[in-house]
């Protein structure tokens, strides 16, 4: 039997439990259940899986180094993890470069698992890898009890789903390793919420397996403390215990052990020396001690957001940041895009699709807002422009969901250090009338950016009857958007 590679993707922020358990918590991958780190659970559950004889994890790119060299990262190893890979900007992204570091072959199969699912039983898991090498492609899942109701935009009920034929995914997803590689370099340009759909856009057979023991995903601080009695109940019973890793607040936290290596180092050696001293590690956040520096409180800012460090008087100013890194303080951008109505298209804004017998013509799903607030949040991120991000002169955005291209847009102003805190837009169109839509546009817009609905405002306008948009042969938008420093 030839054997299987494990990936445990644990790149994400997991913005939402940390802002429930409050500053200075970890990234989720870190947070502790048990005594352990969620990423340490996972690992050690797919490594022990029967067949499976690598697992790869793919951590955030600032903290491959950190993790690497510290306590967290001996743990892994202990646990069975074979390498740590940086991740991507998107779910999908992380997962392509993962199981790309993983050991290649036709007859190899990957399993792959989120680090938020701590309670994976490894008997599942290989039953699970069992049914893929039968027909494919696996995934783990769970099915569906309560009724299920499909909605409009505006809440109504307009169908009832057949329960029998619904379940909800869960982790590991299994399939052969190239037929997943090709899956995802073929859907670049759509956003994919998991491997199993990737695989279905190909047309490739993927079945479910029901899993047999709790293996919900930890998304929010309840979570945490419904998955702790099960934990206890396994080793009530004898379960497996992964190896301890230290809870001493800062390995399990990357930043908070570069906060600790520049204490080490000295706050008055200056940003160059600090940084030689410091190594590998501290260069993979040098980006964000720029950004700081930045600001009017120079170098001491910049430390004392790692820490609360402050630069003595008689250490020099730091020299001037390069061009790239943006200043301190709100920031605004204005974002516009107009598209030609054409039949045979569906309408899409915001994210929503509008019923109506016309859409937009465009080289991706043509959604005007998207488009604008895309725009709106490059300009303000001193990052470009929708069109030499997203160019309609390359295929791979050929039909492309929108809203996987604000994804991308958003997290390439995240990694400049800075936030969106408020959109106004404005969609400008004859017909359709808009007006009973725009409470599902600004939901989903808002939740597209990680923003609650109050900093989202949503306008419909007519034209008047003036040029293309008042004659109804196009609809316009336009938006600005506030950017704001990032939480540290």
């Amino acid at each position: 039997m030839f054997g299987a590679s494990g990936v445990v993707v644990a790149a994400g922020l997991g913005v939402r439990l940390a802002a429930e358990l409050g500053p200075g918590s970890p990234r989720k991958a870190y947070v502790r259940l048990a005594g352990r780190p969620l990423v340490l659970w996972a690992t050690f559950a797919l490594a022990r899986t029967e067949g499976v004889d690598e697992v790869v994890v793919v951590l955030h790119p600032d903290d491959v180094a950190l993790v690497e060299g510290g306590s967290l990262g001996r743990a892994l190893r202990e646990a069975g993890a074979t390498a740590f890979v940086p991740g991507g900007v998107r779910r999908q992204d992380s997962v392509e470069l993962g199981v790309q570091a993983t050991r290649p072959g036709s007859d190899r199969f990957v399993l792959v698992h989120d680090a938020a699912r701590p309670l994976l039983d490894p008997d599942d898991a290989a039953r699970a890898l069992a049914r893929a090498r039968e027909v494919g492609a696996s995934v783990l899942a769970e099915r569906v009890r309560d009724t299920v109701k499909r909605v409009d935009a505006e809440g109504r009920v307009t169908e009832t789903l057949p329960r029998s034929e619904l379940w909800l995914a869960q982790t590991p997803q299994v399939s052969r390793r190239d037929a997943l590689l090709e899956a995802l370099a073929h859907g670049k340009a759509v956003e994919v919420t998991d491997e199993a759909m990737a695989l279905e856009r190909l047309g490739r057979a993927v079945v479910v397996v029901e899993a047999l023991s709790p293996n919900f995903k930890v998304t929010t601080a309840p979570d945490l403390e419904r998955a702790a009695p099960v934990l206890a109940a396994r080793q009530a019973e004898g379960g497996a215990l992964p190896p301890e890793a230290p809870d001493d607040g800062e390995d399990d936290d990357p930043i908070a052990a570069l906060r600790a290596r520049l204490r080490a180092a000295g706050a008055s050696a200056g940003l160059g020396e600090a940084m030689d001293e410091l190594g590998g590690a501290a260069r993979a956040l040098l980006g964000r001690l720029q950004s700081e520096v930045a600001g009017p409180g120079g170098l001491g800012a910049a430390l004392a957001a790692l820490g609360g460090l402050t630069r003595p008087s008689s250490a020099p100013e730091p020299a001037a940041p390069p061009p790239s890194a943006p200043p301190a303080g709100p920031r605004s951008g204005i974002g516009t895009d107009v598209h030609r109505v054409v039949a045979g298209r569906p309408l899409v804004l915001g994210g929503v699709t509008i019923p109506w017998d016309k859409g937009l013509d465009g080289h991706s799903d043509a959604d005007a807002l998207l488009h604008a607030v895309i725009d709106a949040l490059l300009g303000a991120a001193g990052l470009g422009d929708i069109g030499e991000l997203f160019p309609d002169t390359d295929p791979a955005f050929k039909g492309a969901d929108s809203a996987a291209l604000l994804a991308q847009a958003l997290a390439r102003v995240r990694a400049r250090g800075l936030a969106p805190a408020h959109v106004d837009a404005i969609v400008h169109a004859e017909r359709p009338k808009l007006a009973p839509h725009k409470p599902a546009i600004r939901r989903r817009l808002a939740a597209l950016l990680g923003l609650p609905e109050a900093a989202v405002n949503v306008k419909a306008k007519t034209g008047e009857g003036l040029d293309a948009v008042g004659e109804g042969r196009a609809i316009a938008a336009t938006a600005i958007v506030t950017l704001v420093p990032a939480p540290s």
